[in-house]
Order: structure tokens, then sequence, then C-alpha cells
């Protein structure tokens, strides 16, 4: 059986093959189902919000539980904080949601014409800091909150062999995710 580094540099470098377009014993798997891996580990999502180290243990073992995973998009997760992410409020399991639900964005409309501009004219990096004291001072909050044990969460997924595609301590995505629900 090999050990989670030697999975790590395997998986790695499948990705690498695969980015530089030479051919690979198999397609990497990559997986983003942060809540069908929890389930399936053992927890509850609420598990996700309320021990938050805990709760991704579960997710890392119930994506092990799948097989040979090469990669994760983003290594652990906390619901709490995708609100920031979204712009929005988010409602979690364990708090607004019974333990097994999936979380929710609060679809609420708060921003205006005018903010458009303010992206144009000062770009999305101001516009989101203001936009989320102003309107989800809780989202930004939970972000520094996850940001304690990401990476913990990060070395739990990368010692068991399994590739983080982006570090778990930063927000990714482009504007449009954002501003979907905004």
């Amino acid at each position: 059986m090999k050990t989670g580094k030697e999975l790590y540099e395997e998986h790695l470098n499948r990705l690498k093959d695969v980015i530089n377009m030479k051919k690979t014993d198999r397609v990497p798997i990559v997986l983003n189902a942060d809540a069908f891996c929890t389930k399936n580990g053992g927890g509850k999502l609420s598990d996700l919000v309320n021990d938050v180290v805990y709760g991704n243990m579960e997710l890392l073992k119930g994506m092990q539980a799948l097989g040979d995973i090469d990669s994760i998009e983003i290594p652990g997760t906390y619901p709490s904080s995708m609100g920031a992410f979204f712009l929005s409020k988010i409602k979690v399991p364990g708090r607004e949601l019974p333990d097994n639900m999936i979380w929710q964005i609060d679809e609420k409309s708060y921003m205006t014409e005018d903010d458009y501009d303010t992206i144009i004219d000062k770009g999305w990096n101001y516009f989101f800091m203001e936009y989320a004291k102003k309107h989800i001072p809780e989202g930004l909050k939970e972000v520094e909150y996850f940001s304690q044990f990401a990476p913990q969460i990060e070395q739990n997924f990368v010692d068991a062999g399994i590739v983080p595609l982006c570090q778990g301590r930063v927000m990714t995505g482009a504007p449009f995710g954002a501003l979907c629900p905004a």
C-alpha cells in the first residue's frame, strides 16, 4: 500500500502530465463534492459548521471511501463562509437549517446599478470589500474564523495524498459567480 506522500506525488504528476497534454495512465479525478463526501464519511452537514476540523475529516474520509481520488478543488469547506464568496447571506445546517440539509444562499439583491460603475472605476477588490463590510460583515468574520483551521485541513488532504488545486484559505473564482446572487 502506498504512503500518502507517494500517492500525492503520483496524483500531482498525473495532473501535471494532463496539463502538459501528455498521455497518462488514466484521467485524473478531481472532486468538488463537499456535502456528498461528508455524508459518505459518516458525518452530518452541520459538522462542517459546528466542528470545522472534525467535519472536514469526515469529508476527507468520505472522499477516500470513493477510491483513488487525485485532487480536490478546494481542500475542506466551511459553509458559513460561503456567503462572502457569493455576496449574500447564507443559511447553514445546524443553525438556520436542520443538521443534514444543504446550505442555502439567501438570495436578496443589495446591488445597485451604481455598484457596476464602482467596479469599473475602482476595481473588483475595492468593490468587494466595501460591499461585504456594508451588507454581509458576518460573512467576512466567517472567512476569518475558517482561516485559522484551513492550513491544518489542507495538510490533512495532502497527507492523505490528495492534491489541492486551490488553497483553502483563499477565496477563488471569477466575479461572475459572486455577482449572480447579488
